[in-house]
């Protein structure tokens, strides 16, 4: 909507370093009192987090003779346990104040780790400002919430027409691409869903591959089973987003 108004526009795709094992536990803790989680719910999460310990241990076998050692155990102060379905949510609640720090300059959208920040704009100069204000709210909005923000892999994607290309000035330090894969999609700059379509093609092409060598030794029901594992997830996948592209 906003490339048809005449604006021009500008998205960053966040990355950042180690997010879940990157969660303060005291940071965490305090955001979610501060959105009403008190009493018995705080004692919850708060035994959930607190006193967890880590240690390394190593095994080899010599003479056969298997011998074992371990560390000293040391407290976790940071991150949540892996593999939990709560790391996404607990996240979500430590983070979910960051786009009201960007109020309404741009558009955030967030999903587990996956931040995209996207202004328009209607001239070069403004959007490049904005855009420099935005990511320096966002590396302040880190720090204070002890994120690490990893700027090698954090990417900013301009975005035109075919019918117009725009030469968007992009912020310094940040990686410009033509496109970028953001949960799974590839999406370019001139909208265009042509090199998401190509490289699903080429993951298709190899499943296909599999599927006929096993035709050759197996039974039709593994053959089945291997057809909706390597090539109908890939194109169920998204298929809303992309379906239309050409």
């Amino acid at each position: 909507d906003k490339l048809e108004e005449g604006c021009i526009v500008n998205s960053l795709f966040l990355d950042f370093s180690k997010a879940f094992d990157c969660l303060s536990h005291n940071c965490l803790l305090q955001k979610l009192q501060t959105i009403g989680i008190v009493g018995k719910s705080a004692e919850w999460f708060q035994s959930y987090l607190i006193n967890r310990k880590q240690q390394v241990e190593l095994q080899y076998t010599s003479n056969n003779i298997s011998q074992k050692y371990q560390s000293e155990p040391i407290s976790i102060q940071r991150g949540v346990p892996q593999g939990s379905v709560l790391d996404p949510m607990l996240y979500l609640l430590l983070t979910n104040d960051h786009p009201a720090h960007l109020q309404d300059s741009c558009q955030t959208v967030m999903f587990a780790d996956d931040t995209v920040v996207t202004l328009a704009r209607k001239d070069k100069e403004q959007l490049l400002s904005s855009t420099e204000e935005a990511f320096t709210v966002t590396n302040e909005y880190c720090s204070s919430n002890h994120l690490v923000l990893n700027k090698s892999k954090t990417v900013q994607l301009g975005f035109t027409t075919k019918s117009k290309e725009a030469n968007i000035m992009t912020q310094p330090g940040l990686e410009s691409k033509k496109n970028t894969k953001h949960l799974g999609i590839l999406i370019d700059s001139n909208l265009n869903w042509k090199p998401h379509i190509d490289q699903l093609c080429r993951k298709l092409s190899s499943g296909i591959y599999v599927i006929r060598r096993l035709s050759q030794v197996s039974n039709p029901e593994i053959a089945r089973t291997a057809y909706f594992a390597l090539l109908e997830s890939h194109l169920r996948y998204g298929i809303a987003t992309w379906g239309g592209g050409g």
